[in-house]
């Protein structure tokens, strides 16, 4: 990389040759530290001559490796087809404007916004479309006007992006840039607040995500009673109902369970969700059988 100082005023200053740069980054940082020395030392008056220098990464400045004033062999010829450059300021703002910003900022964006880790928010930015979407699910949780990021809310949409959404794509052969109008971030996010208003359980939403994936783009309401017969069953008179039919069929089971097998709560507690559609909050459920078994007994 070879550098000089060029003011408008006709003035130049001396060549510099950077050497030994192995990033695009360390290419970038090099520029920058060469040019503020240059216009410096130009500025200040200060002698400078041609030289190689090399870039410096560890204190982010470059070092003199030799001078050029005597060595025969570094000879510059003007390129006549590559005439002196000048870009205005508007030039560079809208250049800055256009440029998408490079993952090391985005991922220090979505850690300081959104609180995502390190590590979090680099396994987003290696997805296609995946921080856009991310941000447009959070702000759809959000309440309308807020600028304030619900920690919890970032928390649960990228562990569904990295998790049960992926997968559903995947499965598709699709990516973030690819997903279809019925499972947008807006409705992908309307999905998720039933789930924070208790009326879709996680087990729920797999099926209801499956369904957005795959196309199906009728009201979300309509999708979680076509899908899973209706929201989180939450009437305890009704799931008692279904938890005496469970342990009656399954008395030698309860007998059993009575004598110490207790690993058997999860066949009674599995056999409720399966009459249930996976309606019922399997915590709920749990409570209730050991209930009505502690009283039978």
């Amino acid at each position: 990389e070879c550098l000089s100082e060029n003011p408008v005023d006709g003035r130049q200053s001396a060549r510099c040759e950077v050497k030994n740069l192995n990033s695009i980054r360390s290419i970038s940082r090099a520029v920058e530290y060469e040019a503020q020395r240059h216009q410096d030392a130009m500025d200040a008056g200060d002698e400078m001559w041609n030289e190689t220098r090399t870039f410096d990464v560890a204190k982010n400045c470059t070092v003199p490796l030799r001078d050029k004033e005597t060595a025969l062999d570094y000879r510059f010829m003007p390129e006549p087809d590559l005439p002196t450059l000048v870009l205005s300021p508007a030039v560079l703002d809208e250049l800055r404007r256009s440029t998408p910003e490079v993952p090391e900022v985005t991922v220090a964006r979505l850690q300081r916004t959104h609180s995502l880790s390190q590590k979090q928010a680099d396994s987003l930015v290696k997805l296609p479309g995946a921080v856009a979407y991310f941000i447009s699910t959070v702000q759809a949780l959000s309440p309308p006007g807020s600028e304030e990021v619900d920690k919890k809310d970032a928390q649960n949409v990228y562990k569904l992006l990295v998790g049960d959404l992926l997968k559903e794509l995947n499965a598709h052969h699709q990516d973030y840039t690819q997903v279809p109008q019925s499972a947008s971030s807006e409705r992908v996010g309307k999905m998720m607040e039933c789930t924070k208003l208790g009326k879709l359980s996680g087990r729920m939403a797999k099926p209801v995500l499956a369904a957005l994936v795959g196309g199906d783009s009728r009201p979300i309401e309509t999708v979680l009673e076509e899908v899973c017969g209706g929201e989180v069953l939450t009437d305890t008179d009704e799931l008692e109902v279904i938890c005496k039919e469970v342990l009656e069929e399954y008395s030698i089971k309860v007998e059993e369970y009575l004598a110490g097998r207790n690993n058997l709560m999860g066949l009674f507690v599995g056999q409720v969700m399966k009459r249930t559609n996976g309606r019922a909050d399997p915590k709920k459920v749990n409570f209730i059988v050991e209930k009505m078994i502690r009283n039978s007994s």
